[in-house]
């Protein structure tokens, strides 16, 4: 496994609001909060920003993820009216002020607004994406080599 560097390293936590998470399975969801809030942990020990994207008009980000968050050391919450999250948000001119090149996806519809902010990431000179199952969910969650071969596409 690639080292990674964690002064270039930056948390992205896409849609993770209500609107979105009840289509997602009890346990689940549970689960892969959980793991976004030990994320967030590792993130914020290590002074590492952490970017939290919202769909427009779909509500804000779980409390159980934003009470995690020192909002006073991390940006707040960018809206975004498109599945890609770099799209009128201000994130890449945010990432390349902290030097970041190296980001870590979580959130919620992983096949469309996680899939879409990954692809323009990548498209976009210098950043690597990292990301885990226990990190990501989707409504109707595809295999791992389904997954990996859409996010390719």
């Amino acid at each position: 496994m690639k080292s990674v560097n964690s002064s270039s390293l930056a948390g992205l936590i896409i849609d993770m609001q209500s609107d979105f998470l009840n289509n997602i399975e009890k346990k689940e969801r549970e689960k892969m909060i959980q793991s976004q809030i030990e994320l967030i942990h590792y993130l914020s020990e290590t002074e590492s920003p952490i970017f939290v994207l919202e769909y427009e008009k779909r509500g804000e980000t779980i409390e159980e993820i934003t009470k995690e968050i020192d909002f006073s050391k991390n940006e707040k919450p960018l809206i975004k009216i498109i599945n890609d999250g770099f799209y009128d948000t201000g994130l890449h001119v945010l990432l390349k002020k902290h030097k970041s090149k190296n980001l870590i996806l979580m959130g919620i519809n992983a096949m469309s607004c996680v899939k879409a902010t990954a692809q323009v990431a990548l498209s976009r000179k210098g950043y690597s994406i990292y990301t885990a199952r226990d990190l990501i969910a989707e409504k109707e969650m595809y295999t791992d080599a389904e997954m990996e071969r859409e996010i390719k596409n």
